[in-house]
């Protein structure tokens, strides 16, 4: 409403009533479309009974429920405002505390708690203000306590698996004993504590298809996820290399795609079939028992020893055994052993020189029943170990 350079009395009159009622000048101004001075004047004028020639009747007007809540909308925000602008005073006061630590940011409070309020400085430098009090309480031990147990635990982890063991499965390994720790901050603490994976190996390929067997057809070109044990055995064989480089055995392993278990494997002096993958799928048979009508891919290289008489008529007394065998430039369905063997020579053989098969055998065996297939966490398996997988699945007997 625009009014004449001369405000009717009326207006002037419902000002002051406004004004009695201890309502906001900035609302009345607003309501009235009038300029705050001006409310202020007749504020002047009216007390010293100049306004109209003498004190009008006070009435007391109601107030509608729009105004009452457009005054509390008014008030909370000139409440936020200020609150908003006493936090920039405070972050103006303490940037160069925003990229420092926690600590740091107490300290500032602490500090600065005659002039503001902690719970606001709290709010600005986004910390939670229990945290702070109990910093008051204890200013040194809280975080540098949690900090040095962590790094206790996560030696303990990484001395447990020989140093095999990176931020990540040292971080599931802690959050399964309860603590609550990510990968980020194990990392961290990693460091910190001068704590090294040890560094990563090579797989070279030990078998190839030069021979005069037929090879055959390839069944994993579409790979899929393997909902079941038994449905999907992979194998290859690798060279252990003796301490006279020189010298050298043969690891053949198979592994079930299911749980990524070793359920067989043999360590020979020769490649013949009948001491490296005759040995290592009857000792899968073993372990795995092959039920009848149930489909198996067997899927290995094209090497002699899986395309050989001896093996293939081994494989043909199972009826429901398929055998699969990849092609060359074709590694992704090798993969996985590829994988087992970069880690078996990672994390044991490139440590170790051995000077006899038994001793080799007896290390080999150490880690493949003993840790492989019980403590160490695969990825695939979502950081699960083979034996909580098993649990999970209901295949406590596996």
């Amino acid at each position: 409403m625009q009014y004449p350079h001369k405000y009717p009395l009326e207006i002037r009159l419902k000002a002051i009533q406004l004004w009695h009622q201890k309502e906001n000048v900035s609302l009345i101004a607003t309501e009235l479309n009038i300029p705050r001075t001006t409310i202020h004047f007749w504020k002047k004028m009216y007390n010293k009974g100049d306004l109209i020639g003498g004190k009008p009747p006070i009435v007391k007007i109601k107030k509608k429920p729009a105004y009452r809540k457009l005054e509390h909308k008014f008030k909370v925000a000139q409440e936020e405002l200020k609150e908003a602008r006493l936090e920039l005073r405070i972050l103006r006061k303490g940037k160069e505390y925003l990229l420092k630590t926690t600590a740091e940011k107490y300290e500032f409070i602490y500090q600065n708690k005659s002039r503001y309020s902690v719970a606001v400085m709290c709010r600005a430098f986004e910390i939670c203000a229990s945290n702070y009090h109990r910093w008051c309480r204890d200013p040194v031990s809280i975080r540098k306590e949690y900090k040095s147990v962590m790094i206790q635990e996560i030696k303990k982890v990484f001395n447990e698996h020989q140093g095999r063991y990176g931020s990540r499965r040292i971080a599931v390994e802690l959050q399964k004993q309860g603590y609550k720790i990510s990968q980020v901050t194990a990392c961290r603490y990693m460091k910190e504590a001068g704590l090294k994976v040890i560094g990563e190996g090579r797989y070279s390929i030990t078998t190839t298809p030069k021979h005069l067997y037929p090879v055959a057809e390839n069944k994993l070109m579409q790979w899929h996820k393997v909902s079941h044990y038994n449905e999907i055995w992979v194998s290859d064989i690798m060279y252990v290399r003796m301490g006279g480089y020189r010298d050298w055995l043969f690891l053949t392993v198979i592994i079930d795609l299911f749980d990524r278990k070793i359920i067989g494997w043999s360590l020979s002096e020769s490649m013949k079939t009948k001491d490296t993958t005759i040995l290592a799928f009857e000792k899968a048979e073993r372990d795995r028992p092959l039920k009848e009508g149930a489909p198996l891919i067997f899927h290995s290289d094209g090497g002699a020893q899986y395309a050989c008489n001896e093996f293939t008529s081994l494989l043909r007394k199972n009826t429901f055994i398929v055998q699969s065998m990849n092609r060359k430039k074709n590694l992704w369905d090798k993969a996985v052993t590829g994988s087992f063997f970069s880690i078996l020579k990672l994390e044991l053989i490139n440590k170790n020189v051995y000077k006899t098969k038994e001793q080799a055998e007896a290390s080999i065996y150490d880690y493949i029943e003993n840790y492989y297939n019980k403590t160490r966490r695969h990825i695939a398996l979502d950081n699960k170990t083979i034996t909580e997988f098993h649990e999970l699945s209901g295949l406590k007997n596996f």
